[in-house]
């Protein structure tokens, strides 16, 4: 074969090859392909298998746990509709002390109208005695006494009551209390009359204050 013969076959092989590759078709890719960065989130809302119902782009799933992150949160759902917590309520003010109680009234046990010769009797009038057994005592300068009756009371309650024959009486232990005032009185009892009208002498005496931790 001659080169001239060559050299037309060589031109037609080449003008055929070129109007094969003219009409040749485009192939596509596939959905698991490599896709161009552009397309890569047009591809998957076409492809995307999750009911997404609200068409914000997320997945329910993913929807329900961001509701839930928020309801678990301070509660705070960005609505401008909402009302307004409460004002804090101010806690009230603490209650005035109570008055401190005065001093006990140091007022004598009985009016001053109602004494009979107090200076015929000892101890002495209000006197605070020594001890919780004083000696009682009395000068009486009638005739004819028997016997006497001693009376001592505190607040209108009798606590004492006997008949002495002479003019003194010691007050046995246990009888009187500390820090108390006690009124107490002498009736004569004559051999021909009995008992006076009226007591013949009447006063009042204090005990000393009970001792510190004595009990």
């Amino acid at each position: 074969m001659s080169e001239d013969h060559l050299g037309r076959l060589a031109i037609v092989s080449l003008a055929a090859g070129a109007l094969a590759l003219a009409g040749a078709p485009v192939a596509t890719a596939e959905p698991g392909a490599e896709q161009p960065e552009a397309g890569v989130a047009a591809w998957y809302s076409e492809h995307d298998d999750d009911d997404d119902d609200d068409g914000d782009g997320d997945d329910d799933e993913e929807g329900e746990d961001g509701d839930s992150d928020r309801s678990s949160g301070d509660g705070d759902s960005g609505d401008p509709s909402a009302p307004a917590p409460p004002p804090a309520v101010a806690a009230p003010p603490p209650p005035a002390p109570a008055p401190t109680p005065s001093a006990p009234s140091r007022r004598p046990p009985i009016a001053s109208h109602d004494l009979v010769r107090p200076q015929l009797l000892t101890p002495a009038l209000g006197r605070v005695i020594g001890g919780l057994r004083p000696t009682l005592r009395w000068r009486h300068p009638g005739r004819g006494i028997r016997l006497y009756n001693i009376q001592v009371y505190h607040r209108g309650r009798k606590v004492i009551s006997v008949f002495p024959a002479s003019r003194s009486y010691r007050v046995p232990a246990k009888r009187l209390a500390p820090g108390r005032r006690y009124v107490w009185r002498v009736w004569p009892y004559r051999a021909r009359g009995g008992y006076t009208v009226q007591p013949f002498a009447l006063s009042w005496f204090a005990t000393p204050p009970r001792r510190a931790g004595g009990g």
